[in-house]
């Protein structure tokens, strides 16, 4: 396998032979070329950047995560035993009146619930 370094500074040499290079530029770009400049493609600056993003990006989840608390699948979730109406239920359901006289509403029940509009009818 053949040296890229090597192989620029002959390619270099060629188009200074060949007069599409003046010394000045064959001289300039032989030093940048030995220097390791412009030699492929900066992979480790890749490779650096890359690292910075995904730390930058872990960094930031764990950051809302600490503000959130944890995510629970609420699929995945079971009801306890010791609940058996679900709170949408309780909350509509109707509480006792104290007096059945002094409440109009005595005796009303829910004929239909629709996206939480509800309906009541009094039952005489």
């Amino acid at each position: 396998m053949s040296d890229p370094r090597l192989d620029t500074l002959e390619r270099l040499a060629a188009l200074r032979d060949a007069g599409t290079l003046s010394a000045e530029e064959y001289v300039a770009e032989k030093a940048r070329v030995l220097r390791g400049e412009g030699l492929g493609r900066p992979w480790g600056r890749y490779a650096a950047i890359a690292a910075g993003v995904i730390a930058l990006v872990a960094g930031g989840g764990w950051a809302i995560q600490q503000a959130v608390g944890p995510v629970v699948d609420q699929t995945k979730v079971e009801p306890s035993d010791a609940a058996e109406a679900s709170d949408a239920a309780v909350a509509i359901t109707p509480s006792p009146s104290p007096s059945p006289s002094a409440d109009p509403y005595a005796g009303a029940e829910m004929t239909g619930c629709r996206q939480g509009q509800c309906q009541w009818e009094k039952v005489l």
